[in-house]
């Protein structure tokens, strides 16, 4: 538990800071503003009963940046990656693979595979998770049998704060395998693809958006898919929040061609309608930067999406 101002740095980054938790105990809580993880990789951290956060519990604010949550689980009630709650919470530039939740209620849908937020963490400022990937959320028992599947609900459960220059791609869960918006939550430049749901109510698999307060600018919702095993359909945005004025400059319809290999398989390319069709947003200055840090506007307006199109 870090509760005093105190960088905590893995000095050659996280490709050689592993700490590996063995499936036993979350590694980190952070307890005050001034605290900062950065630079670790977080390897099979795991949150016990009641124990939010497999990776890192953030509690009355502080910062993880330029780490790595591998294969972090989520215990009985405990998010498998980063749990917020409290004020000034920020999320930057770390990637979440293979995040998973583990549990004795196969019909309880759990919130949030990846990264959840709780409803006191203040308004759409006090909270950013930024240019992070999320990728390969999902569902599995270590204690009951490979024929047991515990339930999650969204690999970002998103319940106040504002997800930016962010990619989620990969999930099979329960629930949403995307993003869950609610409350005063606020998505803005992501891309969310190639999730599926396969709960047999059709919960929406892409990005679902829970409440009207919800605002979604510059984000591609695509190639997300809803099965049960006998019938399935694209559900890339939906939820019982949604409204006319949920969404500005979205792509939702149609290949948004995205191409690329390797780190930049998310970009749009040549062609792409996505291009220079992004809403302009009081973030974007200069300094702005997308999810792989090339300079946010390269053209005559912002993409949409998490990642700009260039050379």
């Amino acid at each position: 538990t870090i509760d005093f101002p105190m960088t905590l740095r893995g000095a050659n980054g996280p490709e050689r800071t592993v700490l590996d938790a063995n499936k036993k105990l979350r590694p980190f809580q952070l307890r005050h503003p001034s605290a900062v993880l950065d630079g670790l990789t977080l390897r099979n951290g795991r949150g016990a009963q009641n124990s939010y956060g497999g990776g890192v519990a953030i509690r009355g604010g502080g910062q993880v940046t330029n780490c790595v949550f591998d294969a972090c689980c989520g215990d009985i009630y405990s998010v498998a990656g980063v749990y917020v709650e409290g004020l000034g919470a920020r999320i930057l530039d770390c990637r979440f693979e293979g995040c998973w939740v583990d549990d004795d209620w196969p019909n309880r849908m759990r919130n949030g595979v990846a990264i959840l937020t709780s409803g006191n963490t203040g308004g759409e400022e006090d909270l950013l998770i930024d240019r992070c990937l999320v990728r390969g959320s999902h569902e599995g028992c270590s204690r009951w049998g490979k024929n047991f599947v515990a339930c999650g609900n969204g690999a970002i459960w998103l319940d106040s704060g504002t997800v930016r220059n962010t990619i989620v791609t990969g999930s099979v869960l329960r629930g949403c395998g995307g993003i869950v918006a609610d409350r005063t939550a606020k998505v803005e430049n992501c891309t969310i693809v190639g999730n599926v749901c396969t709960n047999e109510n059709e919960t929406v698999a892409g990005l679902s958006i829970e409440n009207t307060g919800v605002k979604v600018y510059n984000t591609i919702a695509w190639d997300n898919r809803w099965t049960n095993g006998l019938n399935s359909a694209v559900m890339n945005v939906g939820g019982w929040g949604i409204n006319a004025s949920s969404l500005e400059s979205c792509w939702t319809e149609g290949d948004p061609k995205l191409r690329g290999s390797g780190k930049f398989a998310f970009r749009p390319t040549s062609g792409s309608p996505c291009i220079d069709a992004g809403s302009q947003l009081s973030w974007m200055d200069e300094t702005a930067r997308d999810v792989y840090g090339r300079p946010r506007q390269q053209g005559k307006g912002p993409d949409i999406g998490a990642a700009e199109a260039f050379p």
